[in-house]
């Protein structure tokens, strides 16, 4: 899986690395026999490929999301149990902040809706 996402993210081919990211992910819920995350990963994996497929990925995500999957892959190699942890935890902090700018409309619309139904609720007015 590593040497297919090298290869994928040195030809900067966002479907292929966007399976193989896939793959890694999976392949390590697999491997931790934790089936609850293992059940979680196949739930999001065509999400995944929805939002990479409208255009969220660009060549410095590509670069990073690269990066940290290396040191997560290096970790494991070690077996670097705490190591692996620590960069798995900042890759999916890191990786929401990536996918999150494009739903940052979204939640101001959100806001918006929530606050006037704040606001029509301590008016008495009900939203329909």
């Amino acid at each position: 899986v590593d040497e297919k996402m090298n290869c994928a993210y040195a030809q900067q081919d966002y479907k292929a690395f966007l399976e193989t990211d896939l793959e890694f992910h999976q392949g390590i819920a697999r491997c931790s026999q934790n089936t609850v995350i293992l059940s979680m990963m196949q739930t999001i994996s065509s999400l995944m490929r929805h939002v990479s497929g409208s255009g969220m990925v660009n060549a410095q995500q590509l670069k990073e999301s690269e990066e940290e999957h290396s040191r997560i892959y290096d970790c494991i190699l070690k077996h670097d149990g705490k190591g692996a942890a620590e960069a798995m935890k900042y890759h999916l902090e890191r990786a929401a902040g990536r996918y999150n700018y494009r739903s940052e409309k979204k939640a101001a619309v959100h806001r918006v809706w929530t606050a006037t139904n704040d606001v029509r609720s301590v008016i008495g007015c009900e939203m329909t």
